[in-house]
């Protein structure tokens, strides 16, 4: 499926189908003006299964690098960049990441779920500056071990700085807050009132602006202080 944003953009998702990999999809981003960029692939690889799935991944479109988002508590031993080949560029670019949680002296929050956004997007925005890059030398992995949140949040950074839209951007938003709201009580008890699958209601929650909106206007800010220090 390809479909035309803003006249400027092209974008192409394609889900992976393949049991090692959760919530995978692949992003093709073109321009018009002939400057042709790599694929994004955004997936999430269990534990033990980096290998196979590397090897899935290579048979779909060649690999020229593979940013790693998880933190070292969260390698498998076993896979690291020894085990790629060398024409595969390996970056470790960890976030870390820990959602809001309920207990008896507080109650998850808005505010807790939107301050968490905040707190990890600075990280989120530098590691995209260096993603848009590599995808100027071909097509980049990006890792974590769900696949959901923090790639989530990476490639909605990545296609603001391509100048997608935010409905487009909404889209890896809303995968996010697919994980977030697991931990974000309010989502999940009206969901339930509603009869709403929780998914929807994430995603419903993210549209609303109290994240997605903020979170665009500060990258925006980002952008306009880097243009002024070059000016």
């Amino acid at each position: 499926m390809r479909t035309h944003f803003n006249h400027v953009n092209k974008l192409c998702i394609c889900p992976i189908h393949h049991a090692d990999i959760l919530n995978g999809r692949i992003l093709r981003t073109n321009h018009t003006d002939n400057n042709s960029r790599g694929t994004l692939i955004r997936c999430g690889i269990q534990r033990g299964k980096e290998k196979a799935s590397l090897n899935t991944l290579s048979g779909i479109l060649p690999i020229n690098s593979w940013v790693d988002l998880r933190t070292p508590e969260e390698y498998e031993p076993q896979f690291n960049s020894h085990d790629l080949p060398e024409i595969i560029k390996y970056l470790a670019l960890p976030i870390r990441f820990k959602p809001p949680e309920n207990h008896l002296s507080h109650i998850v929050k808005q505010s807790d779920y939107v301050d968490l956004y905040f707190t990890m997007s600075t990280a989120a925005w530098s590691i995209a500056q260096t993603v848009t890059e590599l995808l100027h030398a071909g097509n980049v992995v990006l890792h974590c071990s769900l696949g959901k949140d923090r790639t989530g949040l990476v490639a909605a950074a990545v296609l603001y700085q391509l100048k997608f839209s935010t409905a487009d951007i909404a889209h890896d938003f809303a995968l996010s807050a697919r994980f977030l709201r697991r931990q974000y009580q309010l989502i999940q008890d009206k969901a339930q009132r509603n009869g709403v699958p929780n998914h929807l209601q994430a995603r419903r929650y993210e549209l609303l602006g109290h994240t997605i909106i903020p979170l665009l206007d500060k990258w925006r800010k980002i952008t306009e202080l880097n243009r002024n220090d070059h000016d």
